[in-house]
């Protein structure tokens, strides 16, 4: 499933690339692409199941880890 990124809530912030090294800005971008994947998920599923419930944890998660180093900005 192609998810487009530029429509998520979630974005890298713009000083990502100055204060993260390259293993950091990869793994922490694999981290993101995930988090919009699931964000795109829990969108389109309309029936409330444990499936959708486990990847609003799973999102809560990300989140929580990523702006907690610096590397997500939420738009929301």
């Amino acid at each position: 499933m192609k998810v487009d990124a530029s429509r998520s809530a979630y974005q890298e912030s713009a000083d990502a690339q100055s204060q993260f090294n390259r293993q950091e800005l990869k793994r922490c971008r694999y981290l993101l692409r995930r988090l919009v994947y699931l964000e795109a998920q829990v969108g389109e599923s309309t029936p409330r199941n444990a499936g959708v419930q486990y990847a609003e944890w799973e999102i809560e998660a990300l989140e929580w880890i990523l702006t907690d180093v610096g590397f997500l900005i939420t738009k929301k």
